[in-house]
C-alpha cells in the first residue's frame, strides 16, 4: 500500500463516483493571542477539520482488512488526544478496478495552545502490525497579536 495523498483540510466532499474534493488544505493556523493574556498550553478551539488520506492498494491487498492509525504530535512532542491509540479507522480495500482506498478522519477540536509545528502522522496496520512506513505531514500554529480594533471617527 502506498500513500498518494495526505491532507488535513476544512472539509472533504466525495461525489457520486467516489472522487474527493478537499476544501482549504491546512498548512498554517493563525491564532490571535494577546501578549498580556496567553492561552493555556493545552488549549483547544472548537473547530471541525478532517485528515484525508488516499492510498494506492496493490492487487494482492484487495479484500483484506486494514486499520489506518493517525496521531497528531504537538510542538512539545506530546500527542494530541489519546496517546495510546490516536485515531484508528478500520477499512477494507474493495474496488479491484480502482485500487484506491480513501480514509477520512473527522476531528472536532484543533490544538492551539502552543505555537509551532504540529505533525500529523499516519500509517497502515494489518493484524496489529505496521505494513507501511509512518508518513508525516507538517502544520504550523502561529500565535499573532490581535488586530487593533477600528474606532469610529467622530466630528
Amino acid at each position: 500500500m502506498k500513500l498518494l495523498i495526505l491532507a488535513p483540510c476544512d472539509k472533504v466532499i466525495i461525489d457520486k463516483l467516489g472522487n474527493p474534493s478537499l476544501i482549504s488544505i491546512i498548512q498554517n493556523l493563525n491564532v490571535e493571542v494577546p501578549a498580556d493574556n496567553p492561552v493555556p498550553s493545552n488549549a483547544v478551539v472548537p473547530r471541525e477539520w478532517y485528515i484525508f488520506s488516499h492510498w494506492l492498494v496493490a492487487d494482492e491487498e484487495i479484500g483484506r482488512e486494514f486499520v489506518q492509525r493517525t496521531v497528531i504530535v504537538l510542538p512539545s512532542g506530546d500527542v494530541f488526544g489519546d496517546p495510546a491509540t490516536g485515531s484508528s479507522v478500520p477499512f477494507k480495500a474493495k474496488d479491484i478496478s480502482a485500487n484506491i482506498a480513501q480514509v477520512i478522519v473527522n476531528l472536532n477540536g484543533f490544538p492551539i495552545g502552543m505555537a509551532g509545528p504540529i505533525t500529523v502522522k499516519v500509517w497502515i496496520e494489518e493484524g496489529g502490525k505496521s505494513v507501511t512506513d509512518v508518513i508525516a505531514y507538517p502544520l504550523r500554529v502561529v500565535h499573532v497579536e490581535p488586530k487593533t480594533p477600528v474606532t469610529a471617527l467622530t466630528s
